[in-house]
């Protein structure tokens, strides 16, 4: 009968134990990418400069989409080099459609950590959920960078997941 209580104790510490949510690890190099849209010539804007084409642009200081709106992102080849595609939510990919269906003309400005890293121009309104761009870093990088970028993804899906 000694050991009745040390069992039901080790029970209960185990179910308590049990219930609790496991936190997501922690990412080793987190990677946020945000996507701005160019500020028109009257707008006040942010100024940024793409890293090897040293193009200048200006953008609305207010991101367009962030972290918590991608879904995925993956490397594709393509004509020009390696693309940068990046998939969004069901909700971020109506508010893109919406955003872009007004702003034919203008570009779309990729940030990866606060740093513009890409740009494309809004030809027609984005009905896939889905923006492509040509990353201007390296392509020995481009691997880790998805490798990176996959991992704060997951992280931020799993915390939003754990609030709902």
């Amino acid at each position: 009968m000694k050991l009745l209580p040390v069992i039901l104790a080790s029970l209960l510490v185990g179910f308590a134990g049990g219930c609790r949510t496991a936190e997501p690890p922690p990412v080793a190099r987190p990677l946020v990418a945000r996507v701005y849209l160019e500020a028109l010539p009257e707008q006040p804007g942010t100024a940024v400069t793409l890293p090897l084409s040293r193009v200048p642009l200006t953008v609305d200081p207010r991101a367009l989409l962030v972290e918590s709106d991608l879904a995925g992102a993956v490397l594709e080849p393509a004509e020009f080099g390696t693309v940068l595609q990046l998939v969004f939510t069901p909700q971020a990919a109506r508010d893109l459609y919406r955003r872009t269906a007004g702003a034919q003309g203008l570009r779309l400005v990729l940030t990866l950590n606060g740093t513009a890293v890409a740009a494309q121009r809004i030809g027609d309104p984005v009905t896939d959920g889905a923006l492509r761009f040509y990353p201007e870093v390296g392509a020995a990088q481009l691997p880790a960078l998805l490798a990176d970028l996959r991992s704060t993804i997951a992280v931020v899906q799993t915390k939003l997941a754990q609030k709902q």
